[in-house]
């Protein structure tokens, strides 16, 4: 013990190797590391997603009305497209991280793709969302009041109704969808991109 403390004072302290050795140790402990909270939560985003897909498959049957099927089979369709197209980017993340000279470029490549998938996902849903809520108006709407969706939707103040609907829902569904991506995804993107100014940062020295 004598010896490895003489050792220790001896030896010269370099900070940013220091800083180097952490940053892998860190990078070899995967619950630890962004890239890998990324993936779970990637991953519990298609299992969300699947569930949900699934129930809208599972009412299909019942919806009765040719147009209303129409929305809920766009709805359906778009689902399915970002549970695939989600599903890719997850396979692209790497489930093991490997503290080589590698990692720097693993992570710069994640987090363009994770980014570049977030901002497709809310431009799209711009386009979903006044879809899916015109369906549900109308699935409610058919079924309670007992009418067609042609005689529903000819009643003035259905119109107005959906109109009003649309432009409260639509911002307020991209506003939370927007927090939510923040939240579960958003975090670690940015967890990222702190790892990758660490690592240039001691690459520099």
């Amino acid at each position: 013990m004598d010896l490895q403390l003489a050792f220790a004072q001896l030896a010269p302290r370099d900070p940013s190797f220091e800083q180097r050795v952490r940053l892998t140790t860190t990078a070899l402990q995967p619950s630890n590391h962004p890239l890998w909270k990324l993936r779970r939560a990637i991953r519990l985003n298609l299992v969300f997603g699947t569930v949900i897909t699934a129930g809208y498959v599972a009412l299909f049957p019942f919806v009765g009305h040719a147009v209303v099927m129409v929305f809920f089979a766009l709805v359906i369709l778009y689902n399915t497209w970002s549970i695939l197209h989600t599903y890719r980017l997850y396979k692209r993340i790497p489930a093991h991280v490997a503290a080589d000279h590698d990692l720097l470029s693993v992570l710069r490549e994640q987090v363009e793709a994770t980014t570049a998938w977030i901002q497709l996902h809310q431009r799209s849903g711009l386009i979903m969302y006044p879809l899916a809520a015109t369906g549900g108006f109308l699935l409610g709407g058919v079924h309670g009041s007992g009418l067609s969706p042609a005689a529903f939707l000819g009643k003035p103040y259905v119109q107005l109704a959906l109109v009003g609907a649309l432009v409260v829902l639509v911002p307020l569904c991209h506003f939370l969808v927007r927090w939510m991506t923040r939240a579960a995804f958003g975090v670690h993107v940015e967890a990222m991109r702190a790892r990758i100014a660490e690592l240039d940062g001691n690459g520099a020295h």
